[in-house]
């Protein structure tokens, strides 16, 4: 089964400085595969060097990852495919 990314979930935000723990506020955009056409707000939930608890910010659907999308190796962490599920209108 795929992973999807949807409203109320917990994801990693893909940034510069590793991937931070985040839950999913909201979703716009086309619902299917990942794109920059989708956007994301996500709230940060675990102090990171960057991101304190409570940050803000939005994203496009290809930085915002579910965590079952996320295969750790010993010296690497893979993205595998995933779905995104907008919010109704």
């Amino acid at each position: 089964m795929i992973p999807t990314l949807k409203t109320g979930s917990p994801a990693y935000y893909d940034g510069l400085h590793g991937l931070v723990p985040c839950k999913v506020v909201s979703i716009t955009g086309p619902s299917g595969r990942p794109s920059s056409a989708q956007q994301v707000n996500l709230v940060v939930t675990r102090n990171t060097r960057l991101y304190a608890p409570g940050y803000r910010f939005s994203v496009w659907a290809l930085h915002a990852i579910p965590p079952k999308a996320i295969r750790r190796r010993k010296y690497s962490t893979r993205i595998t495919v995933y779905t995104v599920e907008s919010d109704p209108v």
